[in-house]
C-alpha cells in the first residue's frame, strides 16, 4: 500500500494496471531476450571502443550503468555509463556514453499514462505529482529486467575482443543501479586470484558472500559446497570433479566448459544456469529444479531456461527432478536416468527419446524434433 493515495484508487486502478503491465513486460522479456542481449552487447562494444580510443591509459575498476531518476521523471529512458578507477567514486568519474533502455521502460511509460488517465476521476484526491511519486517508488520492478538482461549477457560479453582489450584493474566490476545508490552487481572479475585464499574463504560458507563472484579457472575438485548460496557465481573452466553442490542455490550460475564429472548436485535450484560444454557425466542430480519463467509471486523477473548446449549428461541420475522449458537437443544423453522426472515444454531429438523409456505422462511435457 502507498499511504498517500486513496484506497479505492490503489486497489481498483493501481494494482490491476501494475499487474497487467508486469505480465506484458514478462511476456516480451521471455520472447525477445536474445534480441535484448545482442543490443546490450552491441552497446558494450561501442562503449569499449570509445574507452580504448579516448582513455586508453585509464585503468578501469568499475563500469557503471547508472539509472538517473531525474532523467526518468523527464521520460528520458537512458542509463548513463561511467567509468571509475579501483577507488570507485572517491576519485571522480568519467561519463562515457548512454544505454537506451526504452525497450523495457516503454511499459513504464504506458503504465504512467494509464494511471494519469485513471487519476482524473479522483479530483482533489490525487494529482499528477502523486502519480509521478508512485512511479518513482516502483521503478525497481522495471530496472530488475535490465539487470537480468545484463547478467544473462555476461558470458558472451566477456568473450568479445572488446572486453578482453579493455585496460582493467586487478579487480574489475560491471554494475548498474540508481546513481550513487546501492548497485546491482552484474559481473566481477579478479585477474590475480589466489586459490588458497579462495578455498579458505569458501570453506566458511558465509551467507550471500559468494553471489556473482569470480571462481573461474580454479581447481576445486572434491570441494564441499553443500547448502551454499552461489547465485550468479562464475565457475567457467573450473575443475569441479566430485564436488558436492547439494541443496545449493545455483540459479544464474556459470559453469560453461567446467569439469563436473561425478559431482553431487542433489535438490539444487538450477534455473538459468549455463552448463554449455560442461562435463556432468556420472553426476547425481536427483530432485534438481530447472524451471523457467515466474515460478512464484516472489520472483519479480522470470527465469530463463537452463543452458544444456553440448553438455555431457552421460550416466547422470536426474531421478525426481523438475524440468521446465529445457532444450535437451544438443546435450549428450546416454544412460541418463529421468525416472519420475516431471517435464513441461521440454525439447528432445527423436533419437534421444528412443532409449529413455519415458512414461506416457512424461511424454505429455515433451516436444520431439
Amino acid at each position: 500500500m502507498i499511504d498517500y493515495i486513496p484506497d479505492h484508487f490503489y486497489y481498483n486502478c493501481f494494482e490491476p494496471i501494475l499487474k497487467e503491465t508486469l505480465e506484458k513486460m514478462e511476456e516480451d522479456f521471455q520472447k525477445n531476450i536474445e534480441k535484448y542481449k545482442k543490443e546490450f552487447i552491441l552497446n558494450f562494444k561501442e562503449v569499449s571502443q570509445k574507452i580504448q580510443k579516448e582513455y586508453a591509459d585509464f585503468k578501469i575498476g568499475y563500469l557503471s550503468y547508472n539509472l538517473m531518476l531525474t532523467k526518468i521523471t523527464n521520460k528520458n529512458y537512458k542509463y548513463e555509463i561511467y567509468i571509475y578507477d579501483k577507488d570507485w567514486y572517491l576519485k571522480g568519474d568519467i561519463k562515457i556514453e548512454e544505454y537506451n533502455v526504452e525497450y523495457i521502460y516503454k511499459y513504464y511509460e504506458e503504465m504512467w499514462q494509464n494511471l494519469l488517465k485513471e487519476g482524473r476521476g479522483y479530483i482533489f484526491k490525487i494529482n499528477s505529482t502523486d502519480i509521478n511519486n508512485i512511479m518513482i517508488k516502483i521503478i525497481d520492478k522495471f530496472h530488475n529486467y535490465i539487470v537480468s538482461i545484463m547478467r544473462n549477457s555476461i558470458i558472451e560479453l566477456t568473450e568479445t575482443e572488446e572486453y578482453k582489450n579493455l585496460n582493467k584493474e586487478k579487480i574489475f566490476n560491471i554494475h548498474t543501479g540508481k546513481f550513487y545508490d546501492i548497485y546491482d552487481l552484474i559481473y566481477t572479475e579478479n585477474f590475480e586470484k589466489n586459490q588458497i585464499k579462495i578455498k579458505r574463504w569458501l570453506s566458511k560458507n558465509i551467507e550471500e558472500e559468494y553471489c556473482g563472484q569470480d571462481f573461474k579457472n580454479l581447481e576445486l575438485n572434491s570441494f564441499n559446497l553443500e547448502q551454499y548460496d552461489l547465485r550468479g557465481a562464475d565457475f567457467r573452466k573450473s575443475q569441479l570433479k566430485e564436488v558436492d553442490l547439494s541443496y545449493s542455490i545455483l540459479n544464474g550460475g556459470k559453469f560453461k566448459d567446467s569439469d563436473l564429472r561425478n559431482s553431487t548436485i542433489i535438490s539444487s535450484f538450477l534455473s538459468e544456469v549455463d552448463f554449455e560444454n560442461a562435463d556432468l557425466s556420472g553426476s547425481k542430480m536427483t530432485y534438481s529444479i530447472m524451471r523457467k519463467g515466474k515460478i512464484d509471486d516472489l520472483v519479480e523477473v522470470g527465469y530463463l531456461e537452463t543452458n544444456l548446449r553440448n553438455t555431457n549428461l552421460t550416466n547422470v541420475d536426474f531421478r525426481s527432478s523438475v524440468f521446465e522449458g529445457i532444450d535437451f537437443r544438443e546435450a549428450i544423453i546416454e544412460n541418463t536416468n529421468f525416472e519420475e522426472c516431471k517435464f513441461k515444454d521440454c525439447k528432445f531429438k527423436r533419437e534421444q527419446i528412443i532409449s529413455l523409456n519415458l512414461t506416457e505422462e512424461q511424454m505429455k511435457g515433451i516436444k520431439i524434433y
